[in-house]
């Protein structure tokens, strides 16, 4: 780790943004612990130093995609890892797990965090001599260690460190990443150039959404779409203008406290000259962390819900990202349906909220019931994916819920989803 990384990480706090997936059951999301590190201020440009990545020229790299999460197979000392790519994260990201399996010792300083919904503790990191993604070496990295939630289905994070040191070139439908060196990289044909700007070891792009046009925060590693930050809510009462709208659990951050959005669809979101309509927007509720006292003159946050609409390549070097829409660009957003929102105890899912007057509440979910399994179409699932997966489905299916209650006693809960918005 660079002594001017080091320096500024004793100074500055540790922020761990929150990161959207529907790892939460229904439309609802778990909010991860992805890095928001600001400890870029004296390092001259603003930007946090980048380490010499190997010099490459469209390796193509499969990708794994899970509920709105791209993550990719990288090897550390040879032993392979699943990380998030993630360009809303400052710096690249670590559990505790796998910084254990690595046997690399922890920095004996500690930086303080602040989750999404407020104060998270201190944080250790570990360097890390090569990160190995396909053919390419990302040299001399640090990685916060960082106790990742239960729902998290990778052990780390690709950050702003990743993003800054190639091309990137994110395909959602083909589940393929294609990295180039910044000196042999040749823009794609028929993608539309937009302009962005690379700060504080942040992406942002100028777009408009509910009529509020300004920067808003590139952010892959949230299975959202889009966040409207708490000041930008406030500032334009934008809860006041969206009816109807649903408040509920939106996430869980590292430090396990639960966050909450009120739910709505704006009716247009431009970014260039693409345009997308009717997007479930989450007006952020936080007081404390990421979204609730965003970088200065930010208004919001767009997930890889909007991303994997698009072939996207992120050139920070030259300040520009290229956008091609793919199949996906025309689908609707889907937004919640069963009003249940559930998260895991362990190994079992566990309803945390009820939205009242849903198919959930109608059919007498209660608080701290345990989703044994669900039954669709004459077939029953086990599986904490597949049941995640189901309470997602079309409006107008039925369903059923097999509920484990605070008595211990099973019973039946029969639904049909519906939108909620």
């Amino acid at each position: 780790m660079s002594s001017c990384i080091l320096t500024l990480s004793l100074k500055k706090n540790l922020v761990l943004k929150a990161l959207a997936s529907r790892k939460f059951v229904d439309a609802s999301y778990f909010l991860l612990g992805a890095v928001l590190l600001v400890l870029v201020a004296a390092c001259g440009d603003g930007h946090a130093p980048a380490a010499s990545a190997t010099n490459i020229s469209g390796e193509i790299i499969p990708i794994s995609v899970n509920r709105g999460h791209a993550s990719v197979k990288v090897f550390i000392n040879n032993q392979a890892f699943t990380f998030l790519l993630d360009s809303g994260a400052d710096q690249n990201v670590i559990n505790a797990r796998a910084a254990t399996q690595l046997g690399l010792p922890l920095s004996a300083q500690t930086v303080p965090g602040n989750g999404a919904a407020g104060s998270y503790g201190q944080v250790h990191w570990i360097d890390i001599a090569e990160i190995q993604i396909g053919r390419a070496r990302l040299p001399r990295q640090a990685a916060f260690v960082v106790p990742l939630p239960e729902e998290a289905t990778f052990d780390g994070v690709l950050g702003a460190p990743f993003f800054q040191a190639f091309v990137v070139q994110m395909d959602f439908q083909q589940k393929q990443l294609q990295l180039h060196s910044h000196t042999s990289f040749v823009a794609p044909v028929n993608a539309t150039p937009v302009p962005i700007k690379f700060q504080n070891n942040k992406l942002l792009v100028n777009a408009s959404a509910a009529g509020v046009s300004g920067w808003y925060v590139i952010d892959t590693g949230d299975a959202s779409a889009l966040t409207m930050f708490t000041p930008t809510v406030e500032k334009y009462a934008l809860r006041q203008a969206f009816s109807p709208r649903v408040r509920m659990v939106t996430g869980i951050g590292a430090g396990g406290a639960f966050t909450e959005n009120d739910v709505v669809r704006v009716p247009d979101l431009q970014i260039g000259s693409f345009r997308m309509t009717q997007v479930i927007t989450g007006l952020s509720l936080a007081t404390e962390g990421a979204f609730g006292h965003p970088m200065a003159d930010t208004i919001g946050n767009l997930g890889s819900g909007i991303w994997r609409r698009f072939n996207v390549t992120f050139d920070t070097a030259n300040e520009v990202m290229y956008l091609q829409a793919n199949e996906a660009f025309a689908q609707p957003f889907d937004g919640p349906r069963s009003g249940l929102t559930a998260a895991l105890d362990h190994t079992r899912l566990k309803v945390i909220q009820v939205i009242p007057s849903s198919p959930a509440a109608q059919a007498g979910v209660q608080l701290g019931d345990i989703i044994a399994s669900i039954e669709i179409g004459g077939s029953t699932y086990h599986d904490n994916a597949m049941i995640s997966e189901t309470l997602h489905g079309a409006a107008g299916a039925l369903i059923v819920l097999h509920l484990i209650g605070a008595d211990g006693l099973e019973r039946q809960a029969p639904l049909i989803l519906r939108d909620l918005l």
